[in-house]
């Protein structure tokens, strides 16, 4: 495994949860702020974890491999990023705060797939 900074060590796809966690209790402002952030920083996670990175848990009975970069994955990762920002943009106005929601978890679970490395 390849030393990440601790604020890399997680896939995207764990961000996005909380994210979807707090935009619940978040202000109208909280939430147009993260608009902004989410996108900025899940593009920095998906571009600053180098290629071939692995992340593995152990404890269960096995290895687990829930994070797997790779030059496909970060293309993958990328469009899926473009995509979530302007979801997030057109929905500032148009979609309702259960939407939004929704819209991190969906997002969480497309990262989640395109990372999946078992």
């Amino acid at each position: 495994m390849i030393d990440l900074p601790t604020w890399l060590q997680w896939p995207p796809q764990w961000f996005l949860f909380v994210c979807a966690a707090f935009w619940t209790v978040l202000p109208l402002a909280g939430r147009r702020a993260l608009v902004i952030i989410i996108p900025t920083f899940t593009m920095a996670q998906v571009w600053m974890v180098p290629i071939d990175a692995i992340v593995t848990f152990s404890g269960l009975p096995g290895e687990m491999e829930p994070y797997a970069n790779s030059e496909l994955n970060r293309l993958f990762a990328t469009i899926f990023t473009f995509a979530l920002g302007g979801v997030l943009l057109y929905g500032w106005t148009i979609a309702t705060k259960a939407e939004q929601i929704w819209t991190l978890f969906y997002a969480s679970a497309a990262y989640g797939i395109v990372y999946a490395g078992d």
